[in-house]
C-alpha cells in the first residue's frame, strides 16, 4: 500500500519472514524518523502500541533506501490515527515543505491527473453509439441480396 501524507511517502507491505509485522519502505530517512516519533509522541497512542519502537534501517540496494517494522496492530493503529487527524481541504498545500519533494509530489499527482483524464476518455468513447453495432465487433454491414 502506498500512503502519501504530511509526515512522508510510504510503501507498506507484508514482511515475509514475520507475519505479525508489516515492512514500512521510505525513499527517506526523515519520513521514517517523523512517522515513528509521530507514533510514539501521540498521547493516546502511545499507551496502545508496543513498547519498542521500530528501527530505521538503510539498505541502499533496494528499491527502498530506508526501511521500519512495525508490529502490524501498531501501523493500523498509526494509520488511523493520522486519518482522524486530517484537518486540510487540500493535501497537496498540507504536505508543502519546500524542498525536492514537493515537485516529485506534484509529478506523482500529475501522472494520476492524466491517468483519470484518459481514463475518462476512454469510457466517454466506449459509451458511444459503435457503428459496428452494441456488440463491438469490427464486421462489415452485411449487404442485400437482389431479388
Amino acid at each position: 500500500m502506498w500512503l502519501f501524507t504530511k509526515y512522508g511517502f510510504f510503501s507498506a507491505v507484508q514482511n515475509m519472514d514475520n507475519p505479525g509485522l508489516t515492512h514500512v519502505r521510505a525513499r527517506f530517512k526523515g519520513d521514517l524518523e517523523r512517522l515513528i516519533s509521530y507514533a510514539y509522541g501521540h498521547r493516546e497512542l502511545r499507551s496502545v502500541l508496543s513498547p519498542k519502537k521500530p528501527v530505521v534501517r538503510f539498505t541502499p540496494r533496494n528499491d527502498y533506501a530506508w526501511r521500519a517494522d512495525f508490529v502490524k496492530q501498531d501501523f493500523a493503529a498509526v494509520v488511523a490515527a493520522i486519518a482522524l487527524e486530517i484537518d486540510y481541504k487540500n493535501f497537496k498545500n498540507a504536505a508543502h515543505c519546500g524542498t525536492s519533494r514537493d515537485s516529485a509530489y506534484m509529478r506523482v499527482w500529475g501522472v494520476m491527473s492524466a491517468a483519470q483524464h484518459q481514463s475518462l476518455n476512454s469510457a466517454a468513447a466506449a459509451s458511444q453509439p459503435s457503428l459496428f453495432g452494441s456488440s463491438g465487433n469490427a464486421r462489415a454491414p452485411r449487404r442485400r441480396r437482389r431479388p
